[in-house]
């Protein structure tokens, strides 16, 4: 592992901190499986794609945060309207919200960027975008930080916990849920935003799957923090440490292959690209069970 792997290990632990940051705040505080979430990544690089020709780049994919509030207030109303079905509300927001991004597209199945325009309008700086992405992710971060500590932020979390509880202390379920949502998805928004923008191409397919892959990698890291006797609740540090274990695994297993394509003179016809994330599943269920036998506690993950 030369100096080139960590580089991309920490850029891409930094490109994936909102995605990670905003199913953290609905999976592992509200308990709240929101499917949303996908279309929220998908919609917000959509949008801000198409608004690089009338904005400056770097200032495009902060149009994400919005879209993605946006698709957030959808599904606190269909949860709402339908009584509080949780997986219903994100899978009917999700359909609706996958017909406007066939709009915005078009006849098109990508839309794509020109290469002055990619990079936020620094595609000869990668230090440059980079250092942009940073900063953003890390405001994300402390905005996640400041929330949870707050006293809304410590009622939706006993909310998300216990919605029955919650109702002999005053506080309204709908509206916790609501502003959970709306937050989540606005951090997602804006990630898929960045990512779109940085890579210079959207698609109205870009977020399928990544949710349940940082919602592994999530549980994954609170699983470690626990092993090493940290809060039985989830934290924001678990954002990082499970982005951190995610990427790490994926490009190991990468470099595995290469390696492995290399030693044996041919590609492994069996191994798929996606048969990683059977590799990150085995390893969560490993360190539950480890988890387990050492400290006899669940945790979060016992309500999943």
């Amino acid at each position: 592992m030369d100096s080139a792997f960590w580089l991309d290990f920490i850029r891409y632990v930094v490109m994936y901190v909102p995605l990670m940051a905003g199913t953290y705040v609905s999976f592992l505080i509200l308990r709240y499986p929101d499917l949303t979430l996908e279309a929220s990544w998908s919609l917000g690089g959509i949008v801000a794609c198409v608004l690089v020709g009338h904005v400056p780049p770097i200032v495009a994919p902060l149009a994400g945060l919005l879209i993605g509030a946006v698709c957030g207030s959808l599904t606190s109303v269909i949860f709402v309207t339908i009584g509080r079905a949780k997986l219903l509300a994100g899978l009917l927001s999700y359909y609706i919200l996958e017909a406007v991004g066939f709009h915005l597209l078009g006849d098109k199945a990508s839309i794509f960027l020109r290469h002055s325009v990619s990079s936020f309008g620094f595609p000869d700086n990668a230090a440059l975008a980079f250092t942009y992405y940073a900063i953003l992710s890390a405001l994300t971060l402390a905005a996640i930080r400041i929330w949870q500590r707050s006293r809304f932020g410590v009622s939706s979390r006993l909310v998300g916990e216990n919605p029955r509880a919650s109702l002999f202390f005053g506080l309204s379920i709908n509206k916790h849920f609501a502003s959970g949502l709306i937050l989540s998805n606005a951090i997602v928004g804006l990630g898929g935003g960045l990512w779109a923008v940085n890579y210079g191409q959207a698609s109205n397919v870009q977020g399928i799957g990544l949710v349940i892959k940082a919602f592994l990698a999530l549980l994954l890291g609170h699983q470690l923090l626990l092993m090493i006797r940290r809060s039985k609740r989830a934290e924001p540090l678990t954002i990082l440490v499970g982005t951190a274990v995610f990427v790490l695994l994926t490009l190991v297993s990468q470099l595995a292959l290469i390696r492995i394509g290399a030693w044996s003179q041919s590609p492994i016809p069996w191994f798929r690209d996606t048969d990683k994330q059977v590799i990150l599943a085995m390893i969560l269920i490993l360190a539950l069970r480890l988890r387990d036998q050492r400290t006899g506690r669940k945790g979060v993950v016992s309500e999943w």
